[in-house]
Order: structure tokens, then C-alpha cells, then sequence
């Protein structure tokens, strides 16, 4: 299964396309069609996905321009205290989010590529006791990115005990910081 959304909707469309179609009866005119709009759909959105983010820090953006020109009418009002508030928290997330999911993404191959080189080199040069700290650090890392990988999927109903595996909620909440 994937992780990624935008390979699992083109996977996904490969198969309603390739063969959920052909084997709908071409004469049940309903089902044809509606199988062709969850088809659009899903084309829509995988398309689409990749500017969802970029189309909402736009929202947000418009947003605080139009607050900005609309506090400027009754910047002493009840609704002024409330709505400069607003504003200031919609541009601190604004400001936050210059970074963009592509961005994100590519940061994480190289830093996982650099990781995997590290481990290479580093473990060839490595003594006994540093192969096997270095060893246990990798099997720990790779113990919670498995666990977080399965909880994504964990709707999808693979796992034989899913009340054993914790919520991605749960999981996301407890990061760690990144290290400074």
C-alpha cells in the first residue's frame, strides 16, 4: 500500500479505469456513468494535490489582506480587539508556512539518502561497541517509522490487531523536537 496520497490516487485510478470499467455492464447506463464521476473526481483531486497547500496559505493570505482593509473602518470596536487578534494569529501561521509540502518532501529524501550513507560509512568504520549502539539506533528509528506507517494505514483494515497500534493522532502528538 502507498503512503503517499498522490500515488495511491493515480494507483487507485489505474484501477477504476483499467478494471472496475471494463467489467461494469456497458448496458447499466447508472452505474457507467456514476463510475465516470468518481473517476473525474478522483482525476480532479490528484491533480489538484499538489496546490492544496499553496491554495490555502493563499485563502489565508487574502484573508488577512481583507481583515487588515476591514479593521481599518472600526479599529476600536469590541469586534476590532477580536478581529486584529485574529489577524495577528492568521499572519504568524501565515509566516510559518513559507516552507512548502514539495520543499518538505525533498528534505526528506536527502536527509533519509544522507542517513543511509552515514550508516554505511559510519558502521564500516565503527568498532564492536559502536556497530552495536549504531545498530540499535537504526532497528529503534526504523521501529517508529514502521509503527507511524501502519497507523496511516491502519484504516484500511491490514492489521490483525489494530486496537494494539496507536493512533497516528497519538503518534504525531508525541514527536520530538528536531535538534538544533
Amino acid at each position: 500500500m502507498q503512503l503517499r496520497t498522490d500515488l495511491a490516487l493515480h494507483a487507485a485510478l489505474r484501477s477504476l479505469q483499467q478494471v472496475v470499467l471494463p467489467a461494469v455492464d456497458p448496458e447499466n447506463e447508472p452505474a457507467q456513468e456514476q463510475l465516470q464521476v468518481v473517476i473525474g473526481l478522483l482525476a480532479l483531486l490528484a491533480a489538484r494535490l499538489p496546490l492544496e497547500f499553496t491554495f490555502d496559505c493563499d485563502e489565508l493570505e487574502r484573508l488577512a489582506c481583507f481583515a487588515a482593509e476591514l479593521l481599518e473602518l472600526s479599529p476600536d470596536s469590541a469586534a476590532g480587539v477580536q478581529m486584529a487578534q485574529a489577524l495577528a494569529q492568521g499572519q504568524r501561521v501565515l509566516a510559518s508556512a513559507r516552507v512548502s509540502p514539495a520543499d518538505l518532501q525533498s528534505e526528506v529524501k536527502g536527509l533519509r539518502e544522507m542517513t543511509g550513507r552515514f550508516i554505511s560509512e559510519a558502521y564500516a568504520a565503527a568498532d564492536d561497541v559502536r556497530r552495536d549502539a549504531l545498530s540499535a539506533l537504526v532497528l529503534a528509528h526504523q521501529n517508529e517509522q514502521l509503527t507511524r506507517e501502519r497507523a496511516w494505514l491502519l484504516p484500511q483494515g491490514w492489521e490483525p490487531e489494530p486496537e494494539a497500534l496507536p493512533a497516528l493522532e497519538v503518534l504525531l502528538a508525541e514527536r520530538k523536537p528536531a535538534a538544533d
